[in-house]
């Protein structure tokens, strides 16, 4: 193509083969005076590098022979409508050289793109064209992760290099072994390979193919420094960043060196940590370097002692085994060191839970002090009861309307929200309609109706009666239809009911009495005064006070709605005033709060009732029947069951049941020791309905670990009353996986709290003859309460004191 440069689309439309002959034809002077030209035609390109690829990839190598920087030109490459990264090699290389750019130039370029943003997929772009810059100016390889992990990536032929870098800018061979012998880049990028996260040094099929072979057979062979491999490799696992493949790949690199004892002793600081902190795998590999420094008597038994502290405390009992026997080994070479080692073995074994290993360390402190003084020795400290917090009264109801206006607003909020059936708002609503028709109907039918008439419009009901009928007819009882009936839009009862919806039987119910005139009442009877949906007790007495003055009985549905949304109780004041009302209401509801079983009308009925069949759903709103023995009954969230311990009233059964399901589920857990304590500091809790609902199959170490969590949340006396009801089912099927772990947890709360019990079935389990956890946690049990039992008396002994 001919067609001049100098138009819009002319760098676009000559062909991109001619485009290096074209650039390398004009002076400095004309390149740098086409450059807004250029700038303009890139702004041309449409979006997108696939459909007009073409375009895009002439633009782009224009502007690598006009761009006089590095910076505009790496710009130029990875930003905005010229990053094309499909543009043939061989023409970038030729753009470029066609600019007559120095090595300095080009290796300050290859630095800037090394920096770039990387693909989608993790590589680096324009890779190749980085290799070519470098090797073309002798400046070194960048550093960066991303260029790094690119380079590695290629080398282990997962991206082989296009032509024609494939031929003569990094080095070929048969195996990973062959290419890096000769890759010009591998000194400057070893230290590196080891410290990027995510680099992926797995090893292929071959091992004598793989990056941990391969790197420690270059370093013997002085290809690459030995030492600062070592030390790089080391300190990255000490550092424990990346994904564990990570740290398995550096922990090849680290095995396959080999590094003899004396390379090791520069390096005990960093193996220390590496055993005190690093991943369980590192640490156990650290852990045999150490000891064979020990061995071999380049690393003290001081230090041993020392470092031991931290090791103690891990969780991984096979290092901790070996720690032990490492200092058993210590103290039976060097008695010297057995008061360091005890002490150091004392404070660690407070922070043990296995019985087995406890019994270890005591047998290797007995051997640091073998002339104990039996009479000084005493139990440990009791855990003094403490007084659990009171639980908050529930939140106040909030949101309430206090006049027209905000009925109006809750109405708006609702036809906004194209009715759908918000119960909570459509709650409030109700109780500012039902208040201000009887305090003035036609402030507020005045207020309403301007807000009302779209909606009936939208219907076809506002002008016409039968329609208006048929409409009420269809759409039942919801909030609209509710104004349309205060307001008088609405003179005919809708013949739909949702009979399984106490609001709209409410609604019913109240509209029923407008239609036919009959008295109103003031206000709504069953309106919350709490967020959870209950009534405070005298709050209702004060209410059904408020009625009798006006005249009014409350209906059916109402007064039961509002019952059942108080909380039984056994306060005498709330009792005398509720006798006060001497009215058929007033008895009901005393013998409502003496928990007495009423004949409540439907859908009440049916939620108190239960459920017929487990899968049952709750067949109305938690807030509409919040009592939470009744609720319990329904299959209720674990993660919710806080709510039902935390809310007012008897917690039964059913609600203990819940707690206990609740423990015993791993997403739940916190959930349920919160539940405990709620149920505590109300004097609610009964451990024997907790235990009796936890199946045994739920032993674990999950559940041990609850356990504990209860221990501290509770406190060990109130939770050892719980651990009397489990433990002689659990010890009954000693083959439960956890058996040992909730033995364990047991004791420890039994030495907090003094306890002295018979478990059954513990003796015979701490008696069994094979030498196993289990029968060890059993033994230490047993032997905590039999100690509190003979140091009571000893202390009641005569002459004791």
């Amino acid at each position: 193509m001919t067609v001049s440069i100098h138009s819009r689309r002319g760098f676009s439309v000559v062909a991109r083969e001619h485009i290096p002959a074209r650039i390398a034809a004009l002076t400095v002077e004309q390149r740098r005076a086409l450059v807004p030209a250029l700038t303009e035609a890139r702004s041309a390109l449409p979006p997108g590098s696939w459909t007009l690829s073409k375009r895009h990839a002439a633009v782009q190598l224009w502007g690598l022979g006009f761009l006089a920087t590095p910076a505009a030109v790496c710009r130029w490459l990875t930003v905005g409508a010229t990053r094309h990264l499909a543009t043939e090699p061989h023409l970038l290389i030729a753009c470029l050289e066609a600019g007559d750019r120095d090595h300095a130039w080009r290796g300050e370029l290859a630095e800037r793109l090394a920096a770039a943003r990387v693909e989608q997929s993790g590589d680096l772009p324009y890779f190749p064209l980085i290799v070519h810059l470098l090797r073309s100016s002798g400046s070194p390889a960048p550093t960066t992760d991303s260029f790094v992990t690119t380079w590695a990536r290629k080398l282990h032929g997962d991206l082989p290099l296009p032509p024609p870098w494939d031929v003569h800018q990094l080095s070929a061979g048969s195996n990973l072994l062959a290419q890096l012998r000769g890759d010009p880049f591998l000194p400057q990028l070893v230290h590196r390979l080891v410290e990027i996260d995510k680099i992926g040094l797995h090893s292929t099929g071959n091992p004598d193919n793989s990056w941990p072979h391969v790197l420690a057979t270059l370093a013997d062979a002085g290809v690459i420094d030995r030492e600062e491999l070592h030390t790089n490799t080391l300190n990255a696992l000490v550092r424990g960043t990346g994904r564990a493949t990570d740290t398995a790949e550096r922990l090849g690199v680290l095995t396959a060196l080999k590094a003899r004892p004396d390379e090791c002793v520069p390096r005990i600081r960093g193996y220390s940590r590496l055993l005190a902190e690093g991943t369980s795998t590192a640490a156990w590999h650290a852990q045999g370097v150490l000891t064979t420094l020990h061995r071999e008597g380049m690393l003290s038994s001081v230090d041993v002692v020392g470092l031991s502290d931290e090791v103690l405390r891990r969780p991984e009992k096979k290092l901790l085994r070996a720690q032990l026997s490492w200092l058993d080994r210590i103290v039976r070479a060097d008695p010297q060191s057995a008061p360091s080692v005890a002490q150091v073995l004392v404070e660690a074994a407070e922070t043990i839970d296995d019985a087995a290993l406890r019994e270890r360390i005591e047998r290797i402190v007995a051997r640091c002090t073998p002339t104990p003084d039996d009479t000084a020795r005493t139990a440990p400290a009791l855990e003094a009861p403490f007084t659990l917090p009171k639980l908050p009264p529930p939140a106040p109801m909030t949101g309430l309307p206090s006049s027209i206006a905000d009925t109006a607003d809750l109405f708006t909020r609702l036809t906004e929200s194209q009715w759908s059936y918000d119960h909570g708002l459509a709650e409030l609503l109700f109780d500012g309609v039902v208040r201000f028709t009887a305090q003035d109907r036609d402030a507020l039918t005045a207020t309403m109706t301007p807000l009302l008439q779209p909606a009936l419009f939208a219907v076809g009901a506002w002008r016409i009666f039968g329609l208006r009928h048929r409409w009420g007819r269809r759409h039942g009882w919801t909030p609209l239809t509710l104004t349309a009936v205060a307001t008088g839009a609405l003179v005919q009862l809708p013949g739909r009911l949702d009979e399984t919806d106490p609001l709209a039987l409410r609604m019913a119910e109240w509209g029923a009495r407008v239609i036919d005139n009959a008295p109103l009442p003031p206000f709504a009877l069953a309106t919350p005064t709490c967020d959870n949906g209950q009534i405070d007790a005298r709050e209702l007495v004060a209410r059904l006070r408020a009625y009798q003055a006006a005249g009014v009985d409350p209906g059916p549905i109402e007064f039961a709605q509002a019952m059942v949304r108080v909380a039984p109780t056994a306060d005498a004041d709330i009792r005398a005033a509720v006798r006060s009302l001497d009215s058929e209401q007033g008895r009901r509801l005393e013998s409502w709060l003496e928990g007495d079983h009423l004949a409540l009308p439907m859908p009440f009925a049916a939620l108190a009732a239960g459920p017929a069949a487990e899968a049952c759903r709750i067949p109305l709103g938690r807030s509409n029947f919040p009592v939470p023995e009744v609720l319990a009954r329904w299959p209720f969230p674990e993660q919710d069951v806080l709510v039902l311990a935390e809310m007012p009233g008897t917690k039964g059964p059913a609600v203990h049941r819940s707690v206990a399901l609740a423990l015993t589920e791993g997403a739940t857990r916190a959930a349920g020791v919160d539940a405990l304590v709620a149920l505590a500091a109300t004097d609610q809790l009964d451990t024997a309905l907790i235990a009796a609902a936890i199946p045994e199959h739920a032993v674990s170490k999950r559940f041990a670990a609850t356990l504990r969590d209860a221990t501290a949340a509770l406190g060990a006396h109130r939770t050892w009353p719980l651990f009397v009801e489990l433990l002689p089912r659990f010890v009954a099927t000693p083959s439960a996986v956890g058996l040992a772990d909730v033995l364990a947890a047991a004791g420890d709360c039994a030495q907090r709290c003094g306890a002295r019990a018979e478990i059954p079935g513990l003796v015979a389990l701490a008696e069994r003859k094979s030498a196993t956890r289990l029968r060890a946690e059993a033994r230490a049990l047993h032997a905590v309460l039999r100690t509190r039992d003979v140091l009571a008396q000893s202390r009641n002994a005569p002459g004791a004191g």
